[in-house]
């Protein structure tokens, strides 16, 4: 029998009646954008000074990225040496628990302190300076980052890394979990080596970017795309046990099965149509907005531009 999930995890039923607490949330959320439009109708945020407070010593931050790359190299052996189950594997759980769901946590209450234990980032910086002392200090070259490229590979890793979590089983168990760490890591280097290890990890790492967004909302211290693949599968991970989505995916799993697919493969990609189609409404109720907005005042914009303005920066 297949048993599908979220991450590690399985549903909950409710305590009180769902019509109940459909009305609580809906009346939640129109009470916040009201109190919103009344206490929040200039923008505040928008040309935030920022200054640095103090600045971190370079033994600092040598030892936060070797404390990132110890973690990520425990847990990349708990993956591919621990047991196959994945509730009592150390992987799933630091994974979709702690990094996932933790970090963006923590980034909202002190910043983008993801930034110095990045392990990726540690180990790209590392090799350079090896490559730097070995070349005899000769710099080496790299190509400028793209400015069309801009947070594209970054949308595109965390879509990739949301289709494992609710949609392929696969991407759950603990041993591919570990390879696709691997094959994370090695993408990462691979973007480093040929745009700089800054450029890339500020444009093109998708979770350091991702929780760079959550940090700017921290009280110490995007895209268009990433915030709606974001909000996306976030919406789609609280649909997909629903019963909008569980109405409509046994025909979505019978049209897959009736190609060829497997009964695993069939539910994991009606999955994949579900998460894209929750995506996209996103990405239509996104367009709807700005195609609102007014254009007095909007210096000169056109509406791609008041999309990107409207993202947090």
């Amino acid at each position: 029998m297949l048993v599908f999930a979220h991450g590690i995890v399985g549903r909950a039923d409710l305590p009180i009646p769902e019509a109940l607490f459909g009305a609580a949330a809906a009346a939640v959320l129109v009470v916040s954008f009201l109190a919103l439009a009344a206490g929040w109708s200039e923008p505040r945020l928008e040309h935030f000074a920022e200054r640095p407070l103090f600045r971190i010593p370079l033994a600092a931050e040598v030892l936060a990225g070797a404390i990132g790359v110890a973690v990520f190299a425990l847990v990349v052996y708990a993956g591919l040496a621990g047991t196959d189950s994945q509730q009592d594997n150390l992987a799933p759980t630091a994974v979709y628990v702690g990094f996932w769901v933790g970090v963006p946590f923590l980034s909202l209450l002190i910043g983008d302190w993801f930034r110095l234990f990045n392990p990726w980032r540690a180990l790209g910086r590392a090799t350079g300076r090896l490559a730097g002392r070995l070349s005899h200090d000769e710099a080496t070259e790299v190509f400028p980052y793209p400015d069309r490229l801009g947070h594209w590979p970054a949308a595109a890793g965390i879509l990739a890394f949301v289709i494992c979590e609710l949609c392929w089983a696969t991407g759950r168990q603990p041993g591919p979990l570990a390879v696709l760490m691997l094959t994370y890591l090695f993408v990462q280097l691979a973007g480093q080596g040929v745009y700089g290890v800054e450029a890339w990890s500020r444009r093109g790492d998708a979770f350091g970017v991702w929780f760079g967004l959550f940090a700017m909302l921290a009280p110490v211290a995007g895209t268009v795309a990433l915030l709606v693949i974001g909000i996306g599968s976030t919406g789609f991970d609280g649909a997909k046990e629903g019963p909008l989505f569980n109405g409509a995916r046994p025909e979505l799993q019978d049209f897959f099965t009736s190609l060829g697919a497997t009964l695993g493969t069939g539910l994991e990609l009606a999955f994949l149509v579900g998460l894209l189609v929750a995506i996209a409404m996103v990405a239509a109720l996104w367009r709807l907005g700005t195609e609102g907005m007014p254009r007095i005042g909007a210096g000169g914009l056109d509406r791609a531009g008041l999309s990107r303005r409207f993202a947090p920066r």
